[in-house]
């Protein structure tokens, strides 16, 4: 999937919108309030993926995600089965969508005609697109952007109909990077290594002849859904991102690139550039020479406003936050989900099909049938954690820009790429109130990201201790290297808030779709089990999340259109 556009013609069964009829519940143009729209009945501020709680009297509160009941459950489910009860008598569904976060929320509304139950274990739907609101400033606490959509697309359709184009600010040009304690601004023409300009240009021609697909070069989609594409991305995937960089620069990548490329596979995948594949670090990393969109709050803003759609068109009932699905069991002409509703109480549901859009590695806690080789391929796969932390400014920064690049020194250590990240600290600074243009009455946030792209990163996360010395070093970072580039100090900072995600991000290591892993991971299981999440083809962002939402909900529909007639 190209992280810009989707192919106009999916494969398979059509993936035709279903066109709301029903008028919008409108959240404010700049996103700061969310109207509601009078003749609605479901009150989404305790279930928005935008929490605007006050959150003034407790700043040290972490955000993210919370693992301490799924563990409780999951990792030792029978036993947990063994001692509850399933409490009433089974619900009855023709659709069960299991996961809120951005797949979830995209198959439940492409399916909303069906009037699916929506179970999501968190407090808020959104998943890893979640958002916190300060002076009336909406900032995402996860994902951040995505590449604008091209037209005639079914995501550009998609993003329309929500009226999200109403919402978004879009980033064109450059992005500044800073090194030592200076700010550049054309990174890309060789500003900070000028004899080496002519490399920084060469590449930077590439990377956008890959982007416009020209000049003999092929933009990777992924997910793919045909025999050519699959060709392109299999070749590509028989290296890492790092080593075809390299070869494109001519055996040796000047330093100040290889640090950029390094950080933004941190960042976006959470990992290094030599583990990841070059198809996968290609997609993304190409699309950064196009056009970004940004919406209050981050993807935050475009999980709410799907939200606020389905109110209308669902029972409010069925979109269901605080229940943990612990047990998905095909039986025969139907399936048994079994959850732990808010009240920690067993409940049942009985549906003709089931919509798994959860990470695989809960998904294969879930069902207990699963194929030996759809096993093995969840055994190979990796997920790598990140912090976040929100600077609130009483002013803003002098510079306007979205996303500054912390090269540090400018140099990287491939070697040893724990001690180097933990060394490095935040290597990208968002301007979190960016999507506001400008409109932040002097106010300001600044949203810091920090990868852990190493394994067992997510268990250093998870103690008070740990945060409460992220939180410190966050802070250090922005007295002592940010905040002094955009021409403020200490005084400026009215306070800080870190949220945590212990594995939203899957790696797409080399090797990974040349093996076949993402056809064994998305098949339906027993023909009633689909599979609508990004890490089907581990490539994580929205997009991907939409483009197997796309290719879910037509199969979901004709296996319940077979059903009813039959």
């Amino acid at each position: 999937m190209r992280r810009r556009d989707f192919l106009k013609t999916l494969s398979g069964v059509s993936a035709t919108l279903v066109l709301s009829s029903s008028p919008l519940l409108v959240s404010a143009c700049a996103g700061r309030s969310a109207k509601r729209n009078t003749r609605s009945t479901f009150d989404l501020s305790s279930v928005s993926p935008v929490d605007r709680s006050d959150h003034s009297e407790n700043p040290t509160y972490v955000a993210g995600d919370d693992p301490a009941v799924p563990h409780e459950v999951l990792w030792n489910k029978n036993a947990f089965l063994a001692s509850k009860t399933i409490s009433g008598d089974s619900e009855v569904a023709p659709l069960v969508i299991v996961g809120g976060g951005m797949s979830g929320l995209f198959t439940t509304y492409l399916l909303r005609d069906l009037n699916p139950i929506l179970l999501e274990q968190a407090t808020r739907f959104g998943g890893n697109s979640k958002a916190e609101s300060w002076n009336g400033l909406d900032y995402s606490v996860g994902a951040a952007y995505f590449v604008k959509p091209e037209l005639g697309t079914p995501w550009q359709k998609l993003l329309t109909e929500l009226e999200v184009d109403k919402l978004w600010r879009v980033k064109t040009g450059e992005d500044p990077v800073a090194l030592e304690s200076n700010i550049y601004e054309r990174f890309w023409s060789g500003e900070t290594a000028r004899s080496q300009a002519n490399k920084f240009r060469a590449l930077e021609q590439y990377f956008q002849n890959v982007f416009n697909d020209q000049n003999g070069e092929v933009y990777p989609d992924i997910p793919y859904n045909d025999a050519q594409m699959r060709a392109v991305v299999t070749g590509l995937d028989q290296e890492s991102f790092h080593s075809l960089v390299r070869r494109k620069c001519g055996g040796r990548i000047p330093t100040h690139i290889e640090t950029v490329i390094e950080h933004y596979c941190w960042s976006t995948f959470g990992a290094s550039s030599a583990e990841l594949s070059a198809a996968a670090g290609l997609n993304n990393f190409a699309a950064e020479f196009g056009d970004l969109v940004v919406t209050p709050g981050g993807n935050a803003g475009v999980a709410e406003r799907v939200l606020e759609r389905l109110s209308q068109s669902i029972e409010p009932s069925r979109l269901r936050t605080q229940s943990l699905v612990v047990d998905v069991q095909a039986r025969g002409n139907y399936n048994e989900v079994v959850y732990l509703d808010a009240g920690r109480d067993l409940k049942k549901i009985k549906a003709k099909a089931v919509v798994l859009a959860c990470p695989k590695f809960v998904a294969k806690r879930l069902v207990d049938t699963f194929e030996s080789d759809r096993m093995n391929a969840i055994s190979k796969m990796t997920y790598r954690a990140y912090l976040v932390a929100n600077v609130f400014l009483k002013k803003a920064p002098q510079k306007v820009f979205y996303d500054l690049y912390m090269l540090g020194n400018g140099t990287i250590d491939l070697r040893n790429v724990m001690t180097t990240s933990l060394q490095k600290k935040a290597t990208d600074v968002v301007l979190g109130n960016f999507a506001y243009g400008g409109d932040a009455s002097n106010q300001a946030v600044l949203t810091l990201y920090r990868a852990f792209p190493f394994e067992g990163g997510r268990a250093m996360l998870y103690s008070p201790p740990a945060i409460e010395t992220y939180k410190r070093e966050f802070e250090e970072q922005a007295v002592q290297q940010i905040l002094p580039m955009l021409g403020l100090t200490s005084s400026d900072i009215a306070g800080v808030r870190i949220a945590r995600w212990g594995h939203p991000m899957p790696v797409a290591k080399v090797g990974t779709y040349a093996k076949g892993i993402p056809d064994l991971l998305r098949k339906p299981h027993r023909e009633s089990i689909f599979f609508a999440e990004q890490d089907n083809f581990l490539l994580p962002c929205i997009e991907t999340c939409a483009e197997e939402a796309f290719w879910v909900a037509p199969r979901v529909r004709q296996l319940l259109k077979k059903g009813s007639s039959a």
